[in-house]
């Protein structure tokens, strides 16, 4: 069986693309991210599952990133989402979100995102900027790979640490931590 990597991960994806021209836009430790039209692929590695577990969970939110559909393809999952183009690092960071309004929508959107999935009892775990996307005149949150059920969290080290609540160094994270982080 073929080992996971970067170029098996574009060969799956360019299958399902009808031209078969993709481009790398990100990457992390459990897979990759393709772009093709107006698609996103996420390859995640099979052993990787949680995240298209908890993206079916979740269901449809329109400020969590939507899964349009999930093949699995030799030890491969690929997740088909909509492109929601750049992610919050970029739209803040680099452009500049100088706009109050545009600011205040952001918190909102991305809270209401938030409050879905903790009352259906996930925490997200990696709320940052990377992780947020503007679409379709919605911010969502995207990235569930570190997402697990409130009762069954494992571990204390899920967060970028530069976003990660202090009492989560001590304690299991919980909702608050989530805040915490999406506040920042």
């Amino acid at each position: 069986m073929p080992r996971f990597s970067e170029p098996n991960a574009r060969a799956a994806v360019k299958m399902r693309c009808a031209n078969g021209v993709v481009e790398l836009i990100g990457s992390g430790v459990s897979g990759y991210v393709y772009g093709h039209d107006n698609l996103a692929f996420k390859v995640i590695k099979k052993s990787c599952r949680q995240e298209l577990e908890m993206l079916l969970y979740i269901g449809t939110h329109p400020n969590i990133v939507a899964l349009l559909r999930f093949h699995y393809v030799l030890d491969m999952i690929i997740l088909q989402m909509p492109f929601c183009g750049q992610n919050g690092y970029t739209l803040t960071h680099r452009r500049g979100l100088k706009e109050e309004y545009l600011q205040k929508q952001a918190m909102h959107h991305l809270f209401r995102g938030l409050d879905y999935m903790h009352t259906k009892g996930i925490l997200h775990l990696d709320p940052k900027p990377e992780n947020v996307f503007y679409h379709a005149g919605h911010w969502v949150l995207g990235d569930l790979g570190n997402a697990q059920f409130e009762t069954n969290v494992r571990g204390r080290k899920h967060y970028t640490s530069y976003y990660r609540n202090p009492m989560a160094a001590i304690n299991v994270p919980s909702k608050n931590t989530d805040i915490f982080a999406t506040a920042l």
